[in-house]
């Protein structure tokens, strides 16, 4: 299985932080610069752990020190999984969350649609 193939790969530190997440709640956390483990799994194109992370409570709207967002980081590093999954999970929150004007006029306006496109057009041809 995918999610299977993909676990394989985190990370013994995610492990421990969804331990964490489990145990205690996502809202519990203490995350550096605001830079969650969701922010991480959208960088590292890790769409399972996204989808966990989110079905634990992560917001995938929420900036980090520097204004970005997990998609954010998704889209900078073409992890196109991640952010296919990011954006399945703002559609199912229904755009609630800390910008969730602009994740819903996003969604609507086809801005997002436009950067995966892209993205994927780029990404043809590369392993």
């Amino acid at each position: 299985r995918a999610e299977e193939d993909e676990e394989a790969t985190w990370p013994d530190f995610a492990f421990a932080q969804l331990e964490q997440i489990h145990a205690e709640g996502w809202q519990s956390m203490p995350w550096k610069d605001n830079y969650t483990l969701l922010h991480w799994a959208g960088k590292h194109n890790m769409p399972h752990l996204c989808a966990r992370l989110m079905w634990h409570g992560a917001d995938p709207d929420v900036k980090d020190s520097i204004g970005k967002s997990a998609m954010d980081y998704a889209i900078e590093s073409g992890a196109l999984e991640a952010a296919a999954q990011l954006r399945a999970g703002k559609a199912r929150r229904g755009g609630r969350g800390s910008h969730s004007a602009d994740a819903s006029r996003s969604l609507r306006g086809g801005s997002l649609d436009g950067s995966l496109g892209s993205l994927a057009a780029r990404s043809e041809g590369f392993a």
